[in-house]
């Protein structure tokens, strides 16, 4: 039974997030999770482990889509391929029921310390282990609720920590309120426990909602910026068809015509060019041109090679920016097998999913300045890099750009998830946001997290609207996860002291 439970509880997980977003689910989630544990501790690293199987089996069903449509690979192969890379993912949450079951005895109230530190910890090491899987945090859930104010102090990591926390603050209030057999201390005192837990609970929460109503930031007066985000809707199938690069090119040219001179900046997704510059030279000197005329900055992904020795290059994911201040910025966080083969000897040609076209990138460097354009500075994020909290807040700037080209993940629940990834980078950083992608989802998110223009999927279209820059720091994007040690020395202390407490009496 308490298998079922913890592989409920994983599966419910995900649908506190978008496209369901039944935010309350946030805190059912891992409820169960700590009641599985509790009912059966010997047994926490197959109770922690059941609950990663349901978590990644729902909420990151997309990579199959990915691999079956658009990675010429069979179903049982994409459906063992994402099998394993769900049995992989899970072992992080195997790994926090055992560390639970193993020192729940040394902690006093473990599930109040020990077991919300144990969800920080596995939540902060699967988005830097083998470079990461910043996806599906249970801090997501905050948005649109009255915890989201706790978004621009300590982050999304931070947020999903005070969510345990809350989760089980309810826990226990329920265990002082309830009698069993294990529980002798009398009613008086159960009901004084039960009155802290709530008034703690209480706490986070309101805490949380004043801080939905404070501006850490200023929005700069009389400052706007229209921005125009061109949505090609290139099909995956043809996006590196070199019999139709230079169509996809024509048409983003026709798209862009009308905006020159009316646009301060106009944005073009992800890979937007699927052609080198060398290859398309005759072209980028027509958009710089043009650019330069109309005071019009263009923004746009194109892969770029960079000199590597002699006679050699390597290729980059990048974005180059034309207008009056020229700039390029290439990709740091790449993603496995779709922009880099690991083991790439071996993997290579092994089967048709590891020779994807341009799967051979390179990573940039990692204090690559921000880009210039309309007179603001503007930190660009290619795709999965805006799941990455600490690369959104490298340096202060005026305005967050990420780019995408989410057909990768089909009519899946990969886009909408990466749209609300994006919006936790606003609220986090106090700035606006500005998502350009070939089919959807286009938006535009002010500081505060809320989508302002939001494009249909699947449609060529452009977006337009303005956006407000603004001034000042929240917490988070001067401190970073600083904040985060607090917990950290908290529970470290309330160990040492109830191992103290332990050996005197013993």
């Amino acid at each position: 039974m308490h298998l079922w439970l913890a592989l409920v509880g994983g599966a419910l997980h995900p649908l506190a997030l978008a496209p369901v977003a039944a935010r309350p689910l946030a805190l059912v989630a891992p409820l169960a999770l700590l009641i599985a544990l509790e009912q059966k501790p010997q047994r926490g690293a197959l109770t922690g482990y059941g609950y990663g199987l349901g978590l990644f089996g729902v909420g990151a069903s997309w990579v199959y889509v990915s691999m079956q449509r658009y990675g010429g690979i069979g179903i049982a192969t994409s459906a063992a391929l994402t099998a394993a890379f769900v049995a992989g993912l899970a072992l992080l949450y195997a790994l926090l029921g055992a560390l639970y079951a193993r020192g729940r005895a040394q902690f006093p109230a473990p599930q109040l310390t020990l077991f919300p530190l144990l969800w920080l910890g596995i939540e902060w090491l699967r988005g830097w282990l083998l470079t990461g899987f910043p996806w599906l945090y249970l801090g997501t859930a905050s948005l649109d609720t009255p915890m989201a104010g706790w978004l621009p102090l300590v982050g999304t990591l931070g947020t999903g920590y005070l969510l345990v926390l809350l989760t089980a603050l309810v826990w226990r209030i329920g265990t002082d309120l309830w009698p069993t057999a294990e529980n002798t201390t009398s009613w008086r005192a159960r009901m004084r426990a039960a009155l802290v837990g709530l008034t703690a609970a209480s706490a986070l929460v309101v805490v949380g909602a004043i801080g939905n109503g404070l501006e850490w930031v200023t929005p700069r007066p009389h400052t706007q910026m229209e921005v125009a985000l061109v949505q090609p809707s290139v099909p995956q199938s043809l996006k590196w068809d070199p019999l139709v690069a230079d169509a996809t090119v024509e048409q983003l040219q026709v798209d862009s015509e009308p905006l020159w001179g009316v646009a301060d900046l106009i944005v073009w997704p992800e890979a937007a060019i699927p052609l080198f510059p060398v290859q398309i030279a005759d072209v980028l000197e027509t958009l710089q041109a043009r650019a330069l005329q109309s005071g019009t900055a263009l923004i746009t992904g194109i892969p770029t090679l960079a000199p590597a020795g002699d006679d050699d290059f390597i290729a980059h994911n990048s974005l180059i920016t034309l207008g009056a201040t020229p700039g390029r910025y290439d990709k740091q966080r790449l993603v496995p097998f779709g922009e880099y083969v690991p083991l790439e000897r071996w993997l290579r040609g092994l089967i048709r999913f590891f020779d994807l076209p341009m799967s051979s990138f390179h990573r940039g460097a990692a204090d690559q300045p921000p880009l210039h354009a309309a007179g603001l500075q503007v930190l660009p994020l290619i795709c999965y890099e805006v799941a990455y909290a600490g690369l959104a807040r490298r340096t202060p700037v005026d305005l967050l750009l990420t780019v995408s080209n989410d057909a990768w993940f089909g009519d899946s629940w990969g886009p909408h998830q990466h749209l609300e990834i994006a919006r936790l980078r606003a609220i986090e950083n106090g700035r606006p946001l500005v998502r350009g992608t070939n089919d959807g989802y286009t938006a535009l998110i002010d500081h505060r997290g809320k989508v302002l223009q939001r494009s249909e999927r699947f449609v060529r279209q452009t977006l337009r609207g303005k956006i407000q820059p603004t001034d000042g720091q929240t917490p988070w994007s001067r401190w970073g996860r600083w904040p985060l040690w607090l917990p950290l020395i908290s529970v470290a202390c309330l160990w040492l002291g109830h191992r103290r407490h332990h050996h005197r009496t013993a």
